[in-house]
């Protein structure tokens, strides 16, 4: 089993909070039983917040365990946690760490049992340095192994753990950090717990949802109405579909269908002698040739899209493949 570097220092917690968790400098400490310098530089830090991301992106990460003294090393004392380091960073060049306690470790840190912390680094992780001016070796620390609780801390300079109202009671319950501004909004009190938060927001994101999809389908409604002498017989719901699906590219091929044209108004038959007889303008239909041969078009273009339609074409391309097919069909024919 490599030897550890077993340190002793640090911040002041609370639950959960963040503290410094390890002092900057060069300290003496023993790598089993020989005596080594650590070198807790900016690269010492980078390094060790760099791996600790990297442990936190791992599956069924659960946090570093915080204990006392290192003591859950020993077979003879209990493993049990004084607090869960849960996450990592660099504040004005030094290393803090954000403590979840429990109920124990915020009860012993608020009856002033623990005063810091003591930072663990296995012997696997040390960068060698070689040996400083007094011939001992310096090492550089690249990646946190453990972290304890100690009233005797190897590294000194860190911060103490106070014990302002920075570990409340256990039993009582964390406050939001939320502001209250944006707890209002949501229509909450001041003091809301993170599921309250998240039921609320749930609600919010569905209600916008909905008022997305209401507005959708007004949009399609008032195009479909607004085109209504162009859609064909029956396609109503397939064209609001597209609609729904891509409203600018469904409208624009809408507008490319022939409008249905009103049928010719017809003079009434009055059966009395003074009626006259039906010219041969009305006999012949007059001028309606070109719009019975519109319509006549667009059928062949409905009909030819339903068609595709069925070979798993959208409604949009089938008709846009239907006018395309006709077109050619034409000109081969002119």
């Amino acid at each position: 089993m490599n030897p550890q570097i077993l340190n002793r220092e640090s911040t002041a917690p609370r639950v959960p909070t963040w503290q410094q968790i390890e002092a900057s400098g060069e300290h003496p400490a023993l790598l089993g039983d020989e005596r080594v310098v650590q070198v807790i530089d900016e690269a010492a830090i980078r390094n060790i917040v760099a791996e600790w991301d990297r442990d936190m992106r791992a599956p069924h990460f659960d946090g570093l365990l915080v204990d006392a003294d290192h003591l859950s090393h020993d077979p003879a004392h209990s493993t049990e946690a004084k607090a869960w380091l849960v996450d990592a960073e660099i504040r004005d060049g030094e290393l803090w760490g954000l403590l979840d306690w429990t109920d124990t470790g915020a009860e012993a840190v608020r009856g002033k049992r623990w005063k810091y912390f003591s930072t663990e680094y296995a012997a696997g992780d040390l960068e060698d340095l070689g040996a400083g001016p007094d011939g001992v070796r310096r090492v550089r620390p690249r990646k946190l192994a453990g972290l304890s609780l100690t009233n005797r801390p190897n590294n000194r300079g860190g911060r103490p753990i106070t014990n302002r109202n920075q570990i409340p009671n256990p039993t009582s319950p964390i406050p939001n950090p939320m502001n209250k501004t944006a707890l209002e909004k949501l229509g909450l009190a001041e003091g809301a717990t993170d599921d309250e938060v998240n039921a609320a927001l749930d609600a919010l994101i569905a209600r916008a949802g909905k008022a997305d999809e209401l507005e959708a389908d007004t949009a399609a409604e008032e195009i479909l109405n607004r085109h209504a002498k162009r859609i064909p017989e029956g396609q109503r719901d397939a064209w609001k579909a597209e609609l729904l699906a891509n409203r600018e590219g469904a409208e624009r091929l809408i507008l490319t269908l022939p409008e249905a044209k009103e049928p010719a108004a017809r003079p009434p038959v009055f059966n009395r002698a003074t009626a006259k007889t039906p010219s041969s303008e009305h006999l012949t239909g007059g001028d309606e040739g070109d719009g019975a041969a519109d319509e006549a078009r667009a059928a062949r273009i409905s009909n030819r899209a339903r068609e595709l339609r069925g070979q798993g074409l959208t409604m949009t391309a089938a008709y846009i493949e239907a006018g395309r097919q006709l077109e050619n069909e034409e000109k081969a024919k002119a």
